[in-house]
């Protein structure tokens, strides 16, 4: 067989790829101009400026770092700009004008020339994912007093892409027309996001991608004209107690303005490598300040070289409990980009390979921290817990007078109120409830030692029947207090349509709305005489004319107060006479008494009740509400209207808390409470 002639092989970067790469892995402009600010970091620069021209719809990056040399000889965009997959590590032997471009530090990682900054750049893809917010941009650079540029534009990759050349060249920009005399310039174009929102939140948000801090590196980044502080990360200040790992400048409980407690731990990692990191975990004031909108802070960030790495590690701990809610952090993990090993970051940039021995030891250190904050925390938030209740004096002088077993239960149970995410209104509330709940529990305790009593012990009878009556009394005056409320909502916030539709509906099993002795109706049949009634009721619903059964909603029987009562509401819209109320009355009455005359020996008193939506006719006339008044009256029989129904509860629960104005000790102490104010809100 004859020997051909060696072919040429060759591999060629299918364009595909490029889309892929710059469209796909970035979601959102924050992460995209990250990737831009970690160049201009790279390139040694001072300052980084982001300016956002809503009107144009352009977002301009400038920086004055080393910038990229293009002349006769040397072309550094295409060999370090335009190289897809260029690994600038790898460049420190590499020389300018400024010497080399990358040295190494102690441990052989690559850290830039002028400012001795871990370099953030590895995989050499960053810069494409600029297509991700706009569908053009250009480069503008000078360098060595050569300037230079070129236009990238995702349509014309598109049309290369089609034509499977596996080439791509970006339009070049005139040198007369590059806008920077030093360093570089990338202006975005044809923009796929909206510019107004993101200027709004771009400061927080690269505040929050970046672990640079103080003076240490020089380096500035500002948008706008204003720079992007540590402060503008906006969550330092919703930490309550703060653990904080290694050494850092400036330390992290210094920004935390709100801060109550403070735990330095060490960052070593159990590890034969001498891994460590730095950073902190805090824990906030309230579960609801890491909310923010739709979006929530909830979440443990880690850093690697000064830029996020993994968006958030808490989520693969499944953390149960009150306590996960309130935690969230930063921490700065360096080991898990070291040079001389494989590169765990995925290809976005913003997670890391999560079977990685290196992030395997990183989450098994924080799931042991996890642990020992959520002791921690427990424990600190039920001190501070039984600090917010007894602020108020009166919990205060209560608390002091329990027992030490009891006393242990309140701090308990405070505790467990302060790890709740509560608004002071709901606090009060639980502590008011929790005081009742332990003077109910001492009173049943109290009760226990009846048996033991002989009748010389006269004084602790009275004492026990005393906390009784004090402890009934805060009770119902609670109830009647929750009950006006509700009657002042349906009043002032109800048309007289709705109220009627609404009393109807719930009446029954809200008797208390009729009268503040009734407390509900009869809902099951409970005894052979309801259900005789109940029987009863149906064979005079026979006796009704169409009229007089479709006037009627509904008719109930209970018994209360040692009498029998059957109370009938009317169709709202309904127009009633007084001989129409009192004909129908009389037949549930003449048919209720047959049926109670073979049950009961003496017969107890009948009410009957007809609520209505209309006054009666003629009852615009005074005179004609007092026959109403007489007529019904021998029946035992009085017509109501659901307006008057509402006020008269009113009336009676108004005159039930004027009447007994004068508090117990109990009713005393949550008066109180429910008076307190706290300065903080805490």
């Amino acid at each position: 067989m004859a020997q051909a002639t060696d072919p040429e092989y060759r591999m060629t970067l299918s364009l595909h790829v490029l889309n892929e790469l710059g469209v796909n892995l970035y979601s959102n402009v924050p992460a995209v101009l990250a990737e831009v600010v970690a160049n201009s970091w790279d390139a040694d620069a001072t300052k980084v400026e982001i300016d956002i021209d809503a009107a144009n719809e352009r977002i301009v990056i400038t920086d004055d770092g080393r910038g990229m040399l293009v002349n006769q000889k040397v072309n550094e965009i295409n060999d370090r700009y335009l190289r897809v997959g260029y690994h600038r590590r790898d460049e420190e032997d590499e020389e300018d004008d400024e010497g080399t471009f990358l040295t190494r530090d102690d441990q052989g990682n690559s850290i830039t020339s002028r400012f001795k900054r871990p370099v953030m750049g590895r995989k050499g893809i960053g810069k494409l994912s600029l297509f991700a917010i706009a569908n053009e941009f250009e480069v503008h650079t000078a360098k060595d007093g050569y300037q230079a540029g070129c236009v990238m534009s995702s349509e014309d990759i598109k049309v290369q892409i089609k034509s499977e050349s596996g080439i791509y060249k970006p339009r070049p920009i005139s040198s007369s027309t590059v806008q920077v005399n030093r360093g570089t310039r990338i202006i975005l174009t044809h923009l796929k996001k909206d510019v107004n929102q993101a200027a709004r939140f771009l400061r927080r948000r690269l505040a929050r991608r970046f672990g640079i801090r103080g003076s240490r590196y020089d380096f500035k980044i500002l948008i706008d004209g204003n720079e992007v502080l540590p402060q503008h990360r906006d969550y330092f200040h919703k930490v309550q107690y703060l653990w904080e790992y290694g050494e850092s400048e400036p330390s992290f409980d210094s920004q935390c303005g709100q801060l109550a407690e403070h735990f330095e731990r060490s960052g070593n990692l159990d590890s034969a490598h001498g891994y460590t990191v730095t950073g902190w975990i805090g824990t906030a004031h309230r579960s609801g300040e890491l909310k923010e909108g739709r979006e929530s802070i909830n979440k443990l960030v880690i850093f690697v070289r000064e830029k996020l790495a993994q968006e958030d590690i808490l989520e693969e701990f499944g953390e149960g409990g009150v306590y996960a809610s309130y935690v969230f952090g930063e921490i700065f993990a360096d080991f898990l980009d070291i040079d001389s090993e494989d590169d765990i970051a995925t290809s976005s940039r913003q997670q890391v390979i999560e079977d990685d021995p290196r992030y395997i030891e990183l989450k098994a250190f924080i799931g042991a921290e996890l642990k020992e904050i959520q002791s921690k925390w427990t424990d600190l938030r039920t001190r501070k817990g039984v600090d917010v209740a007894r602020q108020i004096p009166a919990i205060d002088a209560w608390f002091k007078k329990l027992g030490a077993d009891h006393r242990r239960k309140a701090r308990a149970l405070f505790g467990k109120i302060n790890q709740l995410n509560l608004e002071d209104e709901q606090r009060r509330v639980l502590f008011q409830n929790g005081v009742i709940a332990f003077e109910t529990l001492r009173h049943k305790e109290q009760l226990d030692r009846l048996d033991s009593l002989t009748g010389n012990d006269i004084a602790a009878v009275a004492d026990i029947l005393y906390d009784l009556d004090d402890l009934e009394a805060t009770l119902y005056h609670r109830i009647v207090q929750e009950r006006l409320k509700v009657i002042n909502a349906l009043i002032n916030a109800i048309d007289g349509n709705a109220l009627e539709k609404v009393l109807q509906k719930h009446i029954f099993s809200h008797l208390w709305l009729l009268d503040p002795g009734w407390e509900r109706a009869t809902e099951t049949v409970r005894s052979y005489m309801e259900q005789t009634v109940t029987s009863m009721f149906e064979d005079v619903d026979k006796t009704l004319t169409d009229e007089e059964r479709l006037g009627r909603v509904d008719i109930k029987y209970m018994t209360a107060q040692g009498k029998h009562v059957i109370v009938e509401l009317k169709r709202a819209d309904r127009r009633l006479g007084t001989d129409d109320v009192y004909a129908q009355l009389d037949k549930y009455r003449r048919a209720f008494l047959k049926v109670a005359r073979q049950h009961e020996r003496p017969l107890r008193p009948l009410e009957l009740i007809c609520v209505v939506g209309r006054d009666l006719r003629g009852w615009e006339d005074p005179a004609e509400r007092e026959i109403t008044s007489r007529t019904l009256n021998p029946i035992g029989a009085r017509v109501v209207t659901y307006q008057q129904l509402i006020r008269d509860s009113q009336a009676n629960y108004n005159e039930f808390i004027e009447r007994h104005a004068e508090a117990g000790r109990v009713s005393e102490l949550v008066r109180e409470i429910g008076e307190w104010e706290w300065d903080n809100g805490d």
